[in-house]
């Protein structure tokens, strides 16, 4: 993805129409027997490493392919169970603005190493990582007809995936866009196309799709509810869409909406039992969700909205309750000093907030802690930096990791102490045409 300004730097694919793409590359994976062993793939410097319709249909679309691959696959558990899985390894993506490669190495040493395509392998450039569950996904969006490619990753080795899923095109779209993904059980699912109107069901463990379930009803005129991110808690699916207006340049809504799903039934859940019909919907304070993160116990969903792009005002986070299935809490973009853009908890109930104060992006980026109980803001940033910030988490180790988000310089990834220092960072090799390498998302994994 080329488009790079200020929070479309965090948007990542975003408005991947408004930007103008580059020649999509071969579509990658397909045939891991033929990729290398870790062992035979380049190394990077670390720097300062060492410092402290809304059924489910029951029929898949018959030129979808899983392929499995010798790796073989990793253990099976649900997002409700994540933690049942050690994460000790981080995976980035990286761009170079014609194909992508990844980063990948030891949360505890934070000992990172660059891996670039190795000869005859290639990856889309526009690409981004999830975690669900105790499997690792690369999301492959590639421009055109398609088809995209969801990549079962090997942590260890992300050249050799465990697994590749073909996601056919959509008609009269072309490439699905593949934008989140999350595991329900053992044995089923979701993702979240940005380009389609419905969600893919499949099986974790063999990659078959098994059917989809439709948000048709919550799309505008251009029949797209842009299907942005993905939770599960309290045996519902939670569907933040951004619901853009393509005929008017994706302009967003001034509320966008949350949609909740039966994980038992694959159809869209009653959040009101006392009203007539199916409620299924929350209505956010704010539009064009892009960005969230959740409590430990998955019951408080943490969702940053931007707004308009180049508007730093009209935006906000919203806090929604997964028990009750309400919007509980809403802290404004005024409030904040800015639009939001990257969140992460970094303890029960204080979350780290990304924003931009300045539309022009001549501002220092800054991240402010917010109580998402109270809705309090801190009075003084917890951190602070003159290059945006295109993802944050928090974790295993306790710290704070965050990746750049600009092509401008080389991307780099940055440790951050929870009282907001920083304890180092890694900066990625000059590559490709630009010159220069970006760091595109950031997940933790076994």
């Amino acid at each position: 993805m080329n488009c790079r300004s200020v929070f479309c730097t965090l948007a990542a694919a975003s408005l991947v129409a408004a930007c103008s793409p580059p020649a999509p590359p071969a579509d990658a994976g397909a045939d891991s027997s033929a990729q290398p062993d870790a062992s035979s793939l380049p190394d990077a410097t670390m720097e300062a490493s060492s410092l402290p319709d809304a059924s489910h249909d029951g029929s898949a679309p018959s030129d979808v392919v899983a392929t499995d691959t010798p790796a073989g696959d990793a253990g099976d558990a649900g997002d409700a169970g994540m933690n049942s899985c050690a994460l000790n390894r981080v995976i980035v993506t990286t761009s170079d603005g014609s194909e992508g490669a990844y980063v990948t190495g030891s949360v505890a040493t934070r000992a990172l190493t660059y891996l670039a395509p190795p000869m005859g392998a290639s990856v889309e450039q526009d690409h981004v990582v999830r975690r669900a569950g105790c499997r690792v996904y690369d999301l492959n969006r590639s421009f055109g007809a398609g088809p995209n490619q969801l990549l079962e990753l090997d942590p260890a080795n992300p050249w050799a995936p465990r697994r590749t899923i073909t996601i056919p095109p959509i008609p009269m779209v072309g490439a699905p866009n593949p934008y989140d993904v999350v595991e329900v059980s053992a044995s089923k699912s979701y993702l979240a196309l940005y380009n389609g109107a419905s969600l893919y069901v499949f099986n974790p463990q063999t990659g078959a799709m098994s059917g989809s379930i439709s948000l048709a009803s919550f799309a505008g005129a251009d029949a797209i509810p842009e299907a942005a991110m993905l939770h599960v808690a309290n045996g519902r699916a939670w569907v933040a869409l951004q619901q853009l207006d393509r005929t008017m340049g994706y302009a967003p809504p001034a509320r966008s909406t949350v949609v909740a799903i039966d994980t038992a039934t694959d159809t869209l859940a009653d959040l009101d039992a006392m009203t007539a019909g199916v409620q299924s919907s929350i209505s956010l304070s704010f539009g064009n969700p892009q960005s969230s993160t959740a409590t430990t116990d998955g019951r408080y969903w943490v969702i940053a909205s931007t707004g308009t792009f180049g508007s730093a005002t009209d935006g906000g986070l919203s806090v929604i309750d997964t028990q009750t299935g309400a919007e509980v809490r809403s802290v404004s973009a005024a409030m904040l000093g800015g639009d939001p853009g990257a969140v992460t908890m970094v303890d029960a109930t204080t979350a780290w907030v990304v924003t931009r104060p300045s539309a022009d992006g001549g501002a220092q980026t800054v991240v402010r802690a917010v109580n998402i109980m109270t809705g309090a803001v801190a009075a003084m940033p917890v951190h602070q930096r003159a290059e945006p910030l295109g993802a944050i988490e928090r974790g295993p180790d306790g710290n704070i990791w965050a990746i750049n988000g600009s092509f401008g310089t080389n991307g780099a990834v940055y440790f951050i102490a929870p009282n907001g220092a920083e304890l180092g960072r890694f900066v990625l090799p000059s590559r490709g045409d630009a010159g220069t390498t970006g760091t595109y998302s950031l997940a933790f994994a076994p």
